[in-house]
């Protein structure tokens, strides 16, 4: 098993306009308390995670509706390091997937953001799934769900 889970850490990259990470220590046994606690707030769209379909479409099952078996097991992993901006469906068609893909993961460049120095404005270039390209996964994987 292969963890792609980013850490999350309050000087880490979010998506434009969306809330930044927060973590303030709550409790502390250095001041008499029983315990270490902190408080963590962040947005949904904050470090790895999965949009459920109600993060596009009004209505929709929300993340707690997403079974966990969907998400643990083989993957496909496609090489899209060279992808800028938008990836859509004319990017998704030629990485020659096979017939049956059960979980599709994108390797892009965009990992490198995470092991370098924070940059002050969101990438414009950041590589990320168009609605096309998202609904040519959705039709290549139709067979999954």
């Amino acid at each position: 098993m292969i963890d792609v889970s980013l850490g999350i850490a309050p000087d880490m990259l979010v998506w434009p306009g969306n809330p930044g990470v927060e973590l303030e220590a709550n409790q502390r046994i250095a001041n008499g308390d029983e315990a270490n606690v902190s408080e963590l707030r962040i947005g949904t769209h904050t470090g790895t995670h999965v949009d459920p379909p109600a993060h596009f479409v009004e209505g929709a099952p929300a993340i707690d509706r997403v079974p966990l078996e969907a998400l643990i097991g083989p993957a496909t992993v496609s090489d899209l390091r060279s992808a800028r901006g938008p990836i859509g469906a004319a990017a998704l068609d030629g990485l020659g997937l096979a017939e049956r893909v059960e979980r599709l993961l994108l390797r892009t460049d965009n990992s490198e953001l995470w092991r370098s120095p924070r940059p002050i404005e969101f990438p414009g270039d950041y590589a990320c799934l168009s609605p096309e390209g998202a609904r040519r996964i959705v039709e290549h994987c139709a067979d999954h769900r």
